[in-house]
């Protein structure tokens, strides 16, 4: 019995000896680091999924719109709306009618013509 109460007391003594105290500690440091790093780059991962997520969403609206347009240039009359939209064109026997503003309409009325060297020497006077 007494030799075990020696070996327990020594080995306690080696377990709280500043070198495996010391030795615990460099672990627990070296784990807390990594554990640290894999916090942050969890933190980066979530952050580039919702990123992605949303451009995902972006993307799938402008499939959908591009459908939209293509089944609308699948028509005749889709085309032939495209085709007046950006190049301005009309059909033959088509006219163009012209709407002017009234505020436009004073504005093109013909200015006076310049007047002579004479003429603006005696409007001097």
């Amino acid at each position: 019995m007494l030799f075990d109460f020696h070996e327990k007391r020594r080995f306690k003594a080696r377990l709280y000896s500043r070198l495996v105290i010391v030795t615990l500690f460099i672990i627990a440091v070296l784990l807390g680091n990594s554990v640290w790093g894999v916090y942050k780059k969890e933190r980066e991962t979530v952050t580039k999924r919702q990123e992605q997520a949303e451009k995902l969403e972006r993307l799938k609206e402008r499939e959908a719109t591009l459908e939209a347009s293509l089944a609308r240039l699948s028509t005749e009359r889709g085309i032939e709306e495209e085709i007046r939209n950006r190049f301005d064109v009309a059909k033959e026997g088509e006219e163009l009618l012209v709407i002017v503003d009234a505020s436009e309409v004073g504005s093109t009325e013909k200015a006076p013509p310049p007047k002579s060297l004479w003429q603006r020497f005696l409007d001097l006077f």
